[in-house]
Formats: C-alpha cells, structure tokens, sequence
C-alpha cells in the first residue's frame, strides 16, 4: 500500500504513531518539562529571588553576553570540549581526562577546588529526599537545573546538575565547607556554564 492510497484516517493514526515515538526518543514521561511544576517561573539563581530579567526586560543569557557587557570584568572564558564557563581572576581550570563519554576536570583558586564531570554517566546530585540538603530548581543559559547546597554549612556537597538532553549533562560540586562569599562566587561560576 502507498501513500496515495492511504485513507484519511490512516495518514492521522501514522502521524500520531511517529509523534508518540519522537515523544519516547526525547525522554518521554521521564522529560523534565513534565515535572517539577512546569507552569511556575524556576528560580534562576539559587541565592537570588527568582528574577530574570535585565534593565529594560532583555533576557540576560549566554556567556557572549556577560563578556560583551563587563558583567564579569576580568573572568576568564573557559572552552572546553562541548561546554564552556568563566572562571574570575586566580581561578584556573584543567580536564583530568576522560573515561567513556564523560569527562572529568576542576576548576580552582587557592583555597577551592569544585570538580566537574561533563557526559553521560555523571552524578546528577539527587538529594531531594535527604534533609541535609536544600534543593532548588531552576536554568542555566537555558538549560534545566538543580542547585544543592548543605543546610548545616559543613563539608557536604555544594554545587548544581547542569542537563542538556536526556543523554548529556555537567555536573560542577565540591565537597569543601564553605563561607557564605565561598558559596555565592561558587553559584556565579556555575550560573555562566554554556553547554
């Protein structure tokens, strides 16, 4: 049978079929557009109040942007294989290597050490469920979020799951105790990841 002699009713059953699949191939039920409250505005930065709009109600994303617009003056731009970030001055970075599809690496100064992990089989720090932890949700230029920080201040693990699709992420965490200053510069490294 072809197309021409199809009728009506089939060519729709088609398209939904081939719709559903697509549905499936791109995360299906699991998607996160289908959790976490897809109607309310996520918080875009964890130690901020939920704002994401600039002077004059422009957008303020990608990390061309902040360099073009002093933002970050004297942060450093990052690029790595498939993602890139800034990192301020003393701050230096360096991939540790890969294993499989996922690539390991730090970023540091002299008193912090984040780690991150950038692929497929990564720590997507899921504490929800852990009362040590706050857990805040919310994008990074565009891409979905979790935020987790210790509740108590103590040496637990801070830092954010960065996805890109259902196959890829970054993750960028340390597990060092950390001022409250420590923490904010911490958030502003992870809020200019570009993936």
């Amino acid at each position: 049978m072809n197309f021409e002699e199809m009728s009506l009713g089939e060519i729709i059953f088609g398209g939904l079929i081939i719709l559903f699949a697509m549905w499936l191939f791109t995360g299906g039920p699991e998607r996160v557009e289908n959790k976490y409250n897809p109607f309310i505005e996520p918080l875009v930065d964890p130690l901020g109040d939920g704002t994401v709009y600039g002077e004059g109600g422009k957008l303020q994303t990608g990390v061309e942007n902040v360099l073009q617009e002093g933002i970050y003056t004297g942060w450093s731009l990052n690029n790595k294989t498939d993602f890139s970030f800034l990192t301020p001055p003393s701050w230096t970075s360096a991939t540790k290597g890969t294993f499989g599809e996922t690539e390991y690496g730090e970023i540091k100064n002299d008193s912090i050490t984040l780690d991150y992990q950038y692929g497929r089989d990564i720590n997507k720090l899921e504490f929800e469920n852990d009362p040590n932890y706050l857990v805040e949700y919310g994008s990074v230029n565009g891409e979905w979020a979790r935020f987790v920080k210790p509740k108590n201040n103590s040496d637990d693990i801070t830092g954010a799951y960065i996805k890109k699709n259902w196959r890829k992420g970054i993750t960028i965490y340390t597990d060092q105790n950390l001022t409250p200053e420590e923490e904010k510069q911490v958030f502003e490294i992870i809020n200019t990841v570009r993936i």
